[in-house]
């Protein structure tokens, strides 16, 4: 962490001194890895558990082929047994890994924010999910140029509630961006949530017709 600061301009001095004002007054942080293996399920799991049922720890993972300084968090579960649930982010795992390793005890609390709670919509949750798998290595896309494209071409931005929300597809037709169709079905296809069912009516068969590559649904007119 202090190395980071330094980089971003802090005097040496000035880095190391901030950097432990924020180990030792505390920071919140996202954990990695959260859609790995299980994880989702029991991160639901442990929502619905008693704050007084559930103890954090910080433990260092030296077997991460990965990453060197890796610091896991695991969630003690009373009663039950313990959790992997994910990862510090890489910066702040190596500045903490020399903390741990020297063995100085750091209390750390969990909060259960992630899946849709985080997102402003299901659309948002499920690309989230998608970028995450494909950051962590845990599935590969065919190498299609288009899919590329569409994932890295949709702006996001912070609603007015505070959580993430994708650019809409009326927003992105204005820029002149064509529908996402192809980043959709990518995202669709590993999200193991719940989607609520659609109800609406079915379009007849003179808009069936009509429908072509570049169509775009608009209640069958």
């Amino acid at each position: 962490m202090a190395n980071q600061l330094h980089k971003l301009g802090y005097t040496l001095s000035k880095a190391f001194k901030t950097a432990w004002t924020r180990v030792k007054e505390g920071m919140t942080v996202k954990a990695q890895g959260v859609t790995f293996g299980n994880r989702q399920g029991l991160l639901q799991f442990i929502a619905g558990r008693k704050p007084e049922e559930l103890t954090t720890y910080l433990k260092r993972d030296r077997a991460n082929t990965f990453d060197k300084y890796a610091v896991a968090v695991v969630i003690g579960i009373k009663g039950i047994g313990y959790a992997h649930i994910g990862y510090l982010p890489k910066g702040l795992s190596q500045s903490l890994a020399g903390i741990i390793d020297k063995g100085i005890a750091l209390q750390a609390d969990t909060e259960v924010i992630g899946g849709y709670s985080y997102y402003n919509n299901l659309t948002t949750h499920m690309w989230a999910v998608l970028r995450d798998l494909l950051e962590n290595k845990q599935i590969e896309l065919e190498d299609d140029a288009d899919t590329f494209a569409q994932l890295s071409i949709r702006k996001y931005f912070m609603a007015s509630n505070g959580k993430l929300e994708l650019e809409s597809k009326k927003e992105m037709k204005k820029r002149g961006v064509s529908s996402p169709d192809r980043a959709d079905a990518a995202a669709l296809s590993t999200y193991l949530g719940k989607v609520k069912k659609y109800t609406g009516s079915a379009p007849d068969k003179e808009a069936m017709n009509r429908l072509n590559k570049s169509s775009y649904w608009k209640n069958g007119k």
